[in-house]
């Protein structure tokens, strides 16, 4: 009940954010370079939509870091923190290769982020299958020829990467979709559009709460599955691109 009282919050504030940046005072009489700037102001009620929508969607990162708990803990009460280093790490990269991108089209580097963002987390999924260290039977020793905690490691870092680079695409559409904006209306733009990230983000996690509620800890038979969800889910939102 909670989890849905949390989603309901979210969609609230998502729509509060989405009315007030779609709605636009009454026009006044304008002198023409005033007109002409007018006219140049972007639409905001769809990519605010699009952005709110791709925040939204659910994530099963909190259980697969539950599984990696699961896997290493027992042997290696150490490896958590170190892997959460790792993924730092990862972020860190992705930051300062994104700024090496080619093309400065938002929308295209939105796109593509989020694919691959999607893609990069299907691996992940192989965790289910591996047994946990110190464990003598159930699941697997090694997948793709890695240890467990090279794969652990390896599918970590790589959805890190990814990630980092599809929040880097929507925040800097964000930001530059709020620098078209005239006057002092920026920097309220930009702020309710990180609203309705905070919103999106609250609501992509209480579903991502729905979802798992079935899923009992140290009993992974079910996460594969929820990550090729999960993953589908979040590309969904990119059907929204044609609106922007």
């Amino acid at each position: 009940c909670g989890a849905w009282v949390n989603v309901g919050c979210a969609l609230v504030a998502g729509l509060c954010g989405f009315l007030a940046l779609s709605v636009r005072g009454p026009r006044a009489e304008l002198a023409a370079p005033l007109i002409e700037e007018e006219e140049r102001r972007p639409r905001l009620g769809p990519p605010a939509l699009l952005l709110f929508a791709l925040e939204a969607m659910p994530s099963m990162g909190p259980t697969l870091t539950n599984v990696e708990f699961w896997l290493l803990f027992a042997r290696r009460p150490c490896a958590p923190p170190l892997l959460s280093l790792a993924s730092v790490a990862a972020s860190l990269v992705a930051c300062g290769a994104y700024g090496f991108r080619r093309s400065e089209n938002d929308r295209l580097w939105l796109a593509a982020t989020t694919v691959t963002s999607a893609l990069a987390s299907v691996p992940r999924a192989g965790l289910a299958l591996l047994r946990p260290l110190g464990a003598s039977a159930g699941g697997r020793r090694k997948l793709w020829g890695l240890g467990r905690v090279d794969v652990v490691l390896v599918t970590k870092c790589i959805a890190s990467f990814f990630g980092e680079a599809a929040t880097l695409a929507s925040s800097t559409y964000a930001l530059r979709l709020a620098a078209r904006v005239p006057g002092a209306n920026r920097a309220r733009t930009y702020g309710v559009l990180l609203s309705l990230f905070d919103a999106g983000g609250a609501c992509g996690a209480a579903l991502s709460a729905a979802l798992a509620r079935h899923v009992v800890y140290g009993v992974w038979e079910h996460v594969p599955r929820l990550v090729m969800v999960c993953s589908a889910l979040a590309v969904g939102p990119l059907g929204l691109l044609f609106l922007v």
